[in-house]
């Protein structure tokens, strides 16, 4: 199941084992076969830094997919026989670590860490965070489909297809996943989530 599958299924309110999270962050930041995708996340959001595109709300679920990855990789060398990753890192636990990543690595990219020439064109103090698009309308059916593009389907690449082929049913799961948060956040309508034709 993938991390914004079963993040559908999770509660707002479940408990979140820091100790396990800190855990899953080491492991992930000290293991390199996860290095290349975590430095294509990093190029990925130089350039919307750069760009003015930026925007603090979807940069998480860039990282979703590498925590997943990082969660599965974990659990595949410690875990007990029989033990699901995802019952050793609950979605909320997951999420919550995306979320922590993407804040720091945006401060890591503006600061410079990763590119001493980096500049970055910024709006307000955190990049901007659009939620509605201008004048409180809801978005757009292209609109979605350009921050999907942007913000999910490199996410979806890296973990899903590997072999360079498209993984449709991985894109159309996310697809309904994505377009499910927003409808949740009020970025668009349930009747745009429920009449949407999936792109994938």
């Amino acid at each position: 199941m993938s991390f914004l599958g079963d993040l559908l299924g999770a509660r707002r309110d479940e408990p979140i084992d820091e100790a396990a999270k800190d855990e899953l962050r080491l492991y992930a930041d000290n293991t390199f076969a996860l290095h290349g995708q975590h430095t294509s996340i990093i190029d990925n959001l130089k350039k919307k830094i750069a760009g003015g595109r930026y925007d603090a709300n979807l940069a998480p679920r860039l990282w979703e997919y590498w925590v997943e990855a990082a969660a599965k990789m974990y659990c595949k060398e410690f875990c007990s026989a029989g033990q699901p990753w995802h019952s050793m890192f609950p979605t909320a636990l997951r999420r919550a670590l995306a979320q922590e990543i993407a804040k720091d690595e945006y401060e890591r990219i503006v600061n410079g860490e990763y590119e001493s020439t980096f500049k970055p064109k910024m709006s307000g103090s955190c990049g901007s965070s659009r939620g509605r698009v201008a004048g409180g309308r809801t978005m757009t059916k292209s609109e979605v489909e350009r921050e999907f593009r942007e913000y999910v389907l490199p996410g979806v690449k890296s973990q899903y297809e590997r072999d360079g082929l498209p993984d449709h049913p991985a894109r159309a799961e996310a697809w309904n996943d994505f377009v499910d948060g927003l409808q949740k956040e009020g970025r668009v309508s349930r009747k745009q989530s429920e009449t949407w034709t999936n792109p994938y």
